[in-house]
């Protein structure tokens, strides 16, 4: 397979991936229900960084907070722009160290976001 041909795949199991994650139920709801516990994580719950036994504080709305883990990756896995460039530096490796199990992965993706871009210029999304 050549390298632009091997890249058009890629960037279509990235696009799967993303969409399925931020976008998508999953089996059994997987999917809601992770970015829903991510969703409930307040600045008094969840998981806090400490640093040196002290807890890490950011500016918030002109007050300093605690910064709570959850609540930031919420942020992260809701933008399917965002997740795309997280999935993209993990297939940037898969894409330089090829083997057939990583190109059955790529294409097993790829074709699943081939269809679902087909479903959704379709209609049928």
């Amino acid at each position: 397979m050549d390298t632009l041909t091997r890249l058009i795949i890629c960037g279509l199991a990235v696009f799967r991936l993303a969409e399925m994650l931020v976008i998508d139920d999953g089996p059994f709801g997987v999917f809601v229900e992770l970015r829903g516990w991510f969703q409930r994580g307040t600045l008094d719950d969840g998981l806090k960084i400490y640093v040196n036994n002290v807890k890490a504080q950011r500016w918030i709305d002109g007050r300093v907070g605690l910064v709570n883990i959850r609540r930031e990756i919420f942020s992260g896995i809701t933008c399917v722009y965002c997740v795309g460039v997280w999935f993209a530096f993990i297939f940037a490796f898969l894409f330089y160290y090829q083997n057939a199990w990583t190109d059955l992965l790529i294409i097993f993706l790829a074709i699943a976001g081939l269809q679902s871009i087909l479903a959704t210029k379709l209609g049928r999304h």
